[in-house]
C-alpha cells in the first residue's frame, strides 16, 4: 500500500509539473529574488527538469517494487513442487529487489522535496533540508532494541538456535518464517512469549522455506555514537548555497548557478574608457560623448513592472489590430502600444489600441521625417518608468511568436535588437557625404532596417543626441550630391557601431525579405500564408544581409545571450487581406518558448 500511494503521488507531481511547465503562467512574477534566489529562464528550466526527473525516477521505483512484491505475494501462497522450477531462493530475491526498490523510492521522493522547492529559492530549500535530513536520519539508523542490547553474535546463536528447533522437519539452514518469528521475538523480549502466534494452516502439505541469513538482518549498537556531523555538514552546504544567492558572485559561471540577480546586466561588457582621439574633438563630439558615456555607465533602474512598448508606425488604421489584440490578449499590465499615424486619425476596434494615438506629424518616406516618428515615439514611451524594451513596428506587421515568447526574448538579454552591417556597393558606402566629417567617417558608416528593439539605456541616448542626429538630417537625404541617402536606414545603425558596438546584437528581429532586391521588401498575399510557411520563418536561426554589391550576401548565426536561437519575433510586410488567415493559424504557429 505504501508503494502504490508513493507510485501515485509521485505520478501526480510530474503531472503537476509538466502542467506548470507548459502554463503560460509564470512562477517567478510574485517572487521576489533577494529572498527567493535566481530566477532567470535557463536556471528555472534546470529547475523543473531536475524535479520532474527525481519524481519520476521514484515513481518508476515504485511501481516496480509493487510488481516484484505482487509476484512475491503469489508465489508465496502457491504449494511448493520439487520439480517447479520457482523455488524459495527465486522468491527470496523478488522480496529483496522489491523491498530494495521501494527504499530506493522512497529515498527519491525524500530527496526529491527539498529540490521541488529549490524552485522558490534557497530559503525554502534549507528549512526543508533540516527536516528530511532530520527524519531520514532517524529512520535510517536502529539504535538497539530498548531494554535488551544484543550484539550480533548473540543474536546468531538466538537465530540459529530457532532455526534448529523450526528447521527439523525442512531441512537444516532453512527456516519458516512464522516459527523464525516467533523464536526471535520468544528469545529477545520474554514478555510476549505468553501470546504465542497462532498456528498457520498452508493450503498443501508443504511449505514455502526461505533461506534467511543473520547478516540480513542490521541491528546497530545502542552504544554507537549519532554521527551528528551529517547534519552539519548537510546545513552547511546549503548555507553557502543561500550566501551564494543573495551575494553577487565574481565570475559570470558562478553567478548563473547561484545569483539572485540578472547576471546578463551584471557581467555585460562595461563601455570602453573614451580613446584618446586621433584628432581634436568638436566641442559637439566632447559633450556628446560624456553624456553618453555617462548613460551607459549608469546602471538601469529597476521597474518591478517591467513593460515593453509597442511603437506603432502607421499612415492610419492598422488593418492587423484584431491579430495584434489576440496577441495582448491575456498579458494586460506587461506591456504598453503608441500609434503614429502620419496621414489619418485610425479608428480603433479593440480596447487595447483605443486611446494610444500621439501626437504626429507628417512622415514622408525616405526623408528624416522617419526619423522623427521615430523619436517622438521614444518619447512618449519614455515618460513611463516601466518601459524597459521599445519595439518599433509598422501598419503591415504581425506577431510570429506568442507574447511570453517575445517578453521572454527582449527582458532576458542586455542587448539592443538594431540591425547593422558593411554594405560597400551604392546603396550603402555609396551613400556617404563628405559633409558628415569630421564626427562620422566613412569607416563608421553602417546600413540596416529600421525596424528596431532597443533597451531603454538606448533609447534615452537616442533622445539625448543632436550632433549625429544632425548630421545625418542635413547630410542624409534623397536627391543629395547625386545620391539618395535614406537617414531612416543609416541613422541609428551607423550612431550605435560609433558609441556602444557591443551593446547591439546587428540585427532586427523583424523579418522582411529583400532577396529580391528592389526598393522595397516583398509582401506576402493570402495565396503565401500557409501552416508551414509561418513555422519556418519562426524557425530561422541565421540571418541575412543583402549588399547592394548583388556578389556580397552577408550571413550569421543569431544567438541570444550566447545561444544559437531563432532570429525573429515579428515579420512584415504582409497584405491587409492575410488577416483572416492569420488569425485562424495564430496558436498553431506561435508555439515556442525561451
Amino acid at each position: 500500500m505504501g508503494s502504490i500511494l508513493m507510485a501515485t503521488t509521485s505520478i501526480m507531481l510530474c503531472a503537476g509539473l509538466a502542467a506548470v511547465i507548459s502554463s503560460t503562467y509564470s512562477v517567478k512574477k510574485p517572487l521576489n529574488n533577494s529572498v527567493f534566489g535566481a530566477h532567470d529562464e535557463f536556471m528555472v528550466a534546470i529547475k523543473y527538469v531536475t524535479v520532474l526527473s527525481v519524481f519520476l525516477f521514484s515513481f518508476l521505483c515504485h511501481t516496480s517494487s509493487i510488481r516484484f512484491i505482487s509476484q512475491a505475494s503469489i508465489l508465496i501462497n502457491t504449494p511448493q513442487d520439487p520439480a517447479f522450477v520457482v523455488g524459495p531462493d527465486y522468491v527470496s530475491k523478488l522480496l529483496e529487489k522489491g523491498y530494495l526498490l521501494n527504499t530506493v523510492g522512497y529515498r527519491l521522493f525524500y530527496a526529491a522535496l527539498p529540490l521541488l522547492l529549490w524552485i522558490f529559492g534557497p530559503v525554502l530549500v534549507f528549512m526543508c533540508s533540516i527536516v528530511v535530513v532530520t527524519l531520514l536520519y532517524n529512520l535510517d539508523f536502529v539504535f538497539g532494541f530498548g531494554r535488551k542490547n544484543k550484539t550480533m553474535q548473540e543474536i546468531a546463536i538466538a537465530t540459529a538456535g530457532a532455526g534448529a528447533g523450526a528447521g527439523s522437519g525442512s531441512g537444516s539452514g532453512s527456516l519458516c518464517i512464522p516459527q523464525l518469528i516467533h523464536s526471535f521475538i520468544s528469545s529477545h523480549y520474554p514478555a510476549f512469549s505468553t501470546n504465542p502466534l497462532p498456528k498457520f494452516k498452508m493450503k498443501a502439505t508443504h511449505v514455502w522455506h526461505l533461506q534467511l541469513n543473520v547478516k540480513d538482518i542490521i541491528v546497530m549498537s545502542g552504544s554507537r555514537k549519532r554521527p551528528v556531523w551529517i547534519i552539519l555538514l548537510v546545513n552547511f552546504v546549503i548555507l553557502f548555497l543561500i550566501v551564494a544567492y543573495v551575494y553577487s558572485p565574481t565570475t559570470s559561471a558562478a553567478c548563473f548557478i547561484f545569483s539572485s540577480k540578472d547576471c546578463t546586466l551584471i557581467f555585460h561588457k562595461q563601455p570602453p574608457a573614451l580613446k584618446v582621439p586621433a584628432r581634436e574633438l568638436t566641442d559637439g563630439e566632447t559633450i556628446s560623448q560624456v553624456v553618453i558615456s555617462e548613460i551607459l555607465r549608469t546602471p538601469p533602474v529597476e521597474s518591478n513592472n517591467p513593460k515593453i512598448a509597442f511603437l506603432f508606425l502607421t499612415p492610419g488604421t492598422l488593418p492587423f489590430e484584431a491579430l495584434w489584440a489576440k496577441f495582448f490578449q491575456g498579458h494586460e499590465g506587461r506591456f504598453s502600444v503608441y500609434v503614429h499615424a502620419s496621414r489619418e486619425k485610425p479608428v480603433h476596434k479593440t480596447r487595447y489600441f483605443k486611446g494610444r494615438d500621439i501626437h504626429s506629424e507628417s512622415v514622408v518616406w525616405g526623408q528624416i521625417s522617419m526619423v522623427d516618428a521615430e523619436r517622438r515615439l521614444l518619447a512618449q514611451a519614455l515618460l513611463d518608468p516601466d518601459n524597459q524594451q521599445f519595439v518599433l513596428l509598422s501598419e503591415s506587421c504581425i506577431p510570429l511568436q506568442n507574447f511570453d515568447y517575445v517578453y521572454n526574448y527582449l527582458m532576458l538579454t542586455n542587448v539592443s535588437f538594431i540591425d547593422c552591417f558593411v554594405d560597400l556597393g551604392p546603396h550603402g558606402s555609396g551613400r556617404y557625404s563628405e559633409h558628415m566629417m569630421p564626427e562620422v567617417e566613412k569607416k563608421d558608416f553602417r546600413k540596416g532596417s529600421q525596424w528596431f528593439a532597443l533597451k531603454r539605456q538606448h533609447a534615452i541616448i537616442t533622445m539625448a543626441d543632436s550632433l549625429y542626429y544632425t548630421k545625418f538630417k542635413y547630410y542624409c537625404k534623397p536627391n543629395m550630391e547625386g545620391r539618395n541617402c535614406y537617414a531612416d536606414e543609416h541613422y541609428l545603425p551607423t550612431f550605435f557601431n560609433m558609441i556602444d558596438p557591443g551593446g547591439i546584437a546587428n540585427r532586427s528581429v523583424t523579418y522582411v525579405d529583400w532577396s529580391e532586391r528592389r526598393w522595397h521588401p516583398k509582401s506576402f498575399k493570402p495565396v503565401d500564408i500557409t501552416l508551414e510557411f509561418l513555422k519556418n520563418l519562426t524557425s530561422i536561426d541565421d540571418f541575412i544581409h543583402f549588399t547592394s554589391d548583388s556578389k556580397r550576401v552577408l550571413t550569421g548565426p543569431c544567438t541570444w545571450n550566447g545561444i544559437k536561437r531563432p532570429c525573429y519575433l515579428f515579420a512584415r510586410k504582409f497584405y491587409p487581406e492575410t488577416l483572416e488567415k492569420l488569425t485562424l493559424l495564430f496558436s498553431n504557429y506561435t508555439t515556442l518558448s525561451v
